[in-house]
């Protein structure tokens, strides 16, 4: 226990000019040994059982050659211009160190006290604290319906089952996802929390304390409970409760970001194959959940709180049975697969338990890692939009400092096991179902999970999963599960997997119906749109060459009826309809990913918002149709041949009002 005191004692950022003399020195020096030692033999007695017993001491120069090495040599492999990272353990910083620029143009290089990047959601990590600041004091409850705090507005009831402060911090309270809107062009646009989610925030669409649902939206509604218990702005409350107890003096949550710090910002960029582009930062409506701006030295005393039970320096941040329960397993979808605490995401590494978040935004990505049981956290966070440098490093790092000391036994399948129930196509239940977001999900977040001759569980990764026990798999050379849910019918509904190695969400995902997937929707409903596309061109062209056919004939034409001529008229009118809608579609969507691809984050342009009228109108013109295709055949239009033909085409039509319905495209619903 001396020893890592002593260990201590070399990293406390304390200049020893305060001292006047080498006595002086020597006598604060014993002081300080005796302190951390009795703090550090209260800690550990009082630590859970699965985070105890871990003693890896990790020396400042080790680390240091290992980031060194690993910045220089995949920084430029994968396109990042900038990077910063700070770790802590046992109270006080073991490293923190720049790389790269800040800025390309400016030549900014960046510096870990000074240099502020976009935490992203790694934010909601301060708005979790803050929230459990407030149970702590007695003014929030975890377990009580929210609709007992909040003033604005009311979540409308639904499931006969209320929303609880603890589902909103375990992402569990079944809220739809919503992305339209969700974010400002600049600072002034940015709307007031209250206004923006009294107006916009997403129905319920799951029942709460079922499934996780990664939801940006609940995570501000839980910053509207704090501004409106404290009556006070959401950032200032966290400036004042937590950004300035922890000295964290050179970060903010404000928007746009005061004039002192603006400069300092790290800009964000978008490698496009050739070039690095700057990229706009984002200003969200719901700041709640990730708008801090921060700097690693700033953030290594917020880990150092949340690693040194509740405390930094002479602040106590949050007791220490409050920060146990922030940091214990609050819910899980499966007792075998790690699960949410209350605002951090629970993760096995090398078997290591570790607490993390990760924050993705346009321009930045951002990790805090906290490991409870060795006390050591380290924060990463770079100037780019791809999450690899992310993913290799945790790898890289856990691999180096916390290997794996089990042994895992291969597993042997059963080559005769019904696998069927589980393969198929799942979607990951973060998605928008009432919105025309929804269609989004035939393009993300959707994978198709088989099975292999042996008797194997196949994922798109290549990963083989054995069955280990009822609606549990375990991969077959490796420590990690995936559980499935069933309903009473003993029907699949529902897939869980853990956290993966770059801290992407744990994943609950949900079994299609084969009409709910893409390979249903390419095959069937595109299928009739080249018909509906054709139809315009192919019609007129038919008809003036049986025209030319007639006169050269010598026949007369038949007559043609204004029946007829409305019905041909009118399937014409709703293809081009088709036409207009899906290149107007398509060319929008791809100048919006020219821009940047976040276009729609700052909400429906108005070509958009005007194209949407086509299948609204749409839905009311195929109820014609269907009526000219049953005149159609009572009196006798055309050919047999033609009548055919044209209620083909009323067919495509209906099956494309389906696909519109389906996917949320009728009603401007966004």
């Amino acid at each position: 226990m001396a020893k890592r005191a002593m260990r201590v004692w070399s990293r406390l950022p304390i200049t020893v000019t305060i001292c006047q003399n080498v006595g002086a020195l020597q006598m604060y020096k014993r002081v300080v040994l005796a302190i951390v030692t009795a703090g550090a033999i209260a800690t550990c007695s009082s630590s859970s059982a699965d985070d105890a017993g871990e003693e890896i001491l990790l020396e400042s120069a080790v680390v240091s050659a290992f980031l060194d090495t690993f910045f220089e040599a995949r920084m430029g492999a994968l396109h990042v211009p900038g990077a910063v990272f700070s770790m802590v353990q046992d109270g006080a910083v073991v490293v923190a160190k720049g790389y790269g620029y800040a800025d390309l143009e400016m030549r900014r290089h960046v510096d870990p006290a000074t240099t502020l990047f976009q935490a992203a959601s790694v934010s909601k990590l301060f708005t979790a604290t803050a929230v459990m600041q407030m149970v702590e004091r007695g003014v929030l409850n975890l377990d009580v319906d929210v609709n007992q705090y909040l003033q604005s507005f009311q979540l409308a009831p639904a499931f006969d089952a209320p929303v609880t402060v603890a589902h909103l911090l375990t992402h569990s309270a079944g809220f739809d996802d919503r992305n339209i809107g969700y974010a400002a062009r600049d600072g002034g646009s940015v709307r007031p929390l209250r206004t923006y989610l009294t107006e916009r925030m997403p129905p319920r669409t799951m029942p709460p304390g079922t499934v996780t649902s990664y939801s940006n939206h609940g995570f501000g509604l839980l910053g509207l409970l704090l501004e409106e218990a404290s009556a006070e702005p959401f950032a200032r409350h966290i400036q004042n409760r937590i950004l300035d107890p922890l000295d964290m003096h050179h970060s903010t949550f404000d928007l746009p970001l005061p004039d002192a710090l603006a400069a300092d910002l790290a800009r964000g960029y978008r490698w496009t194959g050739e070039t690095y582009r700057p990229l706009p930062l984002l200003f969200r409506n719901v700041p709640p959940a990730g708008a801090l701006s921060v700097t690693a030295n700033d953030m290594a005393h917020f880990m150092i709180a949340h690693l040194q039970s509740g405390r930094y320096g002479n602040t106590q941040l949050l007791q220490q049975a409050s920060l146990r329960d922030m940091h214990r397993q609050q819910f899980s979808h499966h007792p075998r697969l790690p699960g949410m605490a209350y605002g951090f995401m629970e993760q096995y590494v090398n078997g290591h338990r570790v607490l993390q978040h990760a924050g993705d935004v346009p321009g930045y990505r951002s990790l805090l890692f906290l490991l409870p049981g060795p006390k050591t956290g380290f924060m990463l966070a770079y100037n780019a939009s791809s999450s690899a440098l992310r993913q290799e490093f945790v790898t890289e790092f856990m691999d180096r400092f916390f290997p794996s000391s089990a042994q895992i036994q291969p597993l042997d399948p059963d080559v005769d096991a019904d696998l069927s129930p589980y393969t198929g196509y799942y979607r990951l239940t973060r998605y928008g179902r009432r919105s025309l977001e929804k269609l989004i999900s035939l393009f993300v977040g959707t994978f198709f999970i088989g099975a292999d001759s042996a008797g194997h569980l196949v994922t798109r990764d290549g990963g083989r999963w054995v069955e280990v026990e009822p609606l549990l798999f375990r991969q077959a050379e490796g420590a990690g599960h995936l559980a499935f849910r069933a309903d009473d019918r003993g029907q699949v509904t529902h897939l869980f997997r853990s956290v993966d190695m770059g801290g992407v969400f744990p994943g609950a995902y949900e079994k299609l119906a084969w009409y709910e997937t893409a390979t249903f929707a390419n095959e069937f409903y595109l299928s009739w749109v080249p018909l509906l596309l054709f139809t315009p061109v192919v019609w007129p062209i038919a008809a003036g060459v049986g025209s030319l056919w007639r006169l050269w004939r010598r026949r007369s034409s038949p007559r043609r009826t204004w029946g007829m001529r409305g019905a041909q008229s009118l399937a014409i009118l709703f293809s081009v309809g088709v036409i207009w809608f899906a290149l107007g579609f398509i060319q929008k969507s791809l100048r919006m990913v020219e821009q940047g691809g976040g276009e729609l984050i700052y909400g429906m342009p108005g070509d958009m918002h005007l194209l949407l009228w086509i299948p609204t109108v749409q839905a009311g013109l195929a109820m014609l149709l269907v009526g000219f295709t049953i005149q159609a055949w009572r009196k006798q239009y055309w050919s047999l041949v033609g009548r055919l033909h044209y209620s083909v085409v009323v067919l495509a039509a209906l099956a494309w009002v389906l696909f519109s319905v389906q996917y949320n495209l009728i009603g401007h619903l966004y």
